[in-house]
C-alpha cells in the first residue's frame, strides 16, 4: 500500500503543473470497486459517504476555492471520462486542466493515497521528460491580501474543537447563505478525506470530522470540527481564498475568525 506521495515504482507523477494539459489518472487498490459504483456521478456530492476523490478536487476548483495562477482566468480541473478498466482491477479518470495552482496536485495526490492505493499513476498526455515531487509543492495559498480582518492564532494548532466563524457585514439573504453553505460543503471534503496531510504525515493518517455548518448569529456562519481536525493549517487558506479571489468575493465579509 502506498503511504506517502513520493515517486516510486507504485507511484508515478509526470505532470507539468504550469501548462494546460490532459491528464490520465490510473489507480489500483481496495477502493477501485467503490470508484466503479461512482462512475455515473459527474461530480463529488457533499452527501456522499465516500465521494470520488478526483471529483472532490473538481468540485473545489469549480466552486472557486482554488484560484488560477493567472488571477484573471479561472482555474480548470474537469473530469471528462472515468471508469473501471476491462481487467476489473484498475480505475481511470481523464481530466482536462488549465491555469491550475501546482499545490492543487499535492491535494489530488493526497486524496488518492488516502484511499489505500497499491498503484497510482498521474501522467500528462504527452508526458513530460521527468517526474516531479508533488510533496514539494506548497499547498494553495490565499491569492491576494484579504480586504477584511482575519483572526487566527498560528500557535493554536489543535486536532479537535476547531471552528471557523464567517462574520458578514449584515444578515445574509437566503441566496447568499446557501452559497456559503455550498462552499463549506465543498471545502470540508478537502481535509475530511486526507487532502491536507501535514508535513511528514501520511494522507492515510489525515482526516477531519466536520459538523453541520450553521448560522450561529444573524450575521455569522459557523463551521466547527469538534471531534477531529488532523490536517495542515493551509486548509484554511483555501477557504479565505474563496472570499478574496474566488466566487465569494462579492460577499461582504466583515471578519473571519479561526480558532
Amino acid at each position: 500500500m502506498i503511504k506517502y506521495i513520493t515517486p516510486s515504482d507504485a507511484l508515478v507523477f509526470s505532470v507539468d503543473p504550469a501548462t494546460a494539459q490532459s491528464l490520465r489518472i490510473s489507480v489500483a487498490g481496495v477502493g477501485v470497486s467503490y470508484f466503479a459504483m461512482l462512475a455515473g456521478t459527474p461530480i463529488a456530492r457533499a452527501d456522499a459517504a465516500m465521494p470520488d476523490p478526483v471529483g472532490i478536487l473538481e468540485l473545489a476548483v469549480a466552486t472557486g476555492l482554488i484560484s488560477g495562477v493567472d488571477r484573471a482566468r479561472p482555474a480548470i480541473f474537469k473530469i471528462t471520462d472515468k471508469g473501471l478498466n476491462k481487467d476489473g482491477k484498475t480505475f481511470d479518470w481523464s481530466v482536462k486542466t488549465d491555469n491550475l495552482d501546482a499545490g492543487a496536485y499535492r491535494i489530488l495526490m493526497n486524496l488518492l493515497v488516502a484511499r489505500e492505493m497499491t498503484s497510482l499513476h498521474v501522467t500528462a498526455i504527452p508526458a513530460p521528460a521527468s517526474q516531479l515531487l508533488p510533496l514539494t509543492f506548497a499547498y494553495p495559498a490565499s491569492a491576494v491580501r484579504a480586504q477584511f480582518p482575519i483572526e487566527y492564532d498560528p500557535d493554536m494548532k489543535l486536532q479537535s474543537d476547531r471552528s471557523i466563524e464567517i462574520h458578514l457585514d449584515s444578515p445574509p439573504d437566503d441566496e447568499t447563505l446557501e452559497q456559503i453553505y455550498a462552499m463549506l460543503a465543498a471545502w470540508v471534503q478537502l481535509p475530511m478525506f486526507g487532502g491536507y496531510a501535514k508535513h511528514r504525515q501520511s494522507p492515510l493518517e489525515s482526516a477531519a470530522l466536520p459538523d453541520v455548518a450553521m448560522l450561529s448569529e444573524p450575521h455569522v456562519v459557523l463551521q466547527t470540527f469538534q471531534m477531529a481536525f488532523i490536517a495542515d493549517e493551509a486548509a484554511f487558506s483555501t477557504l479565505i481564498n474563496y472570499f478574496t479571489t474566488g466566487k465569494g468575493r462579492a460577499i461582504r465579509v466583515a471578519l473571519i475568525r479561526i480558532t
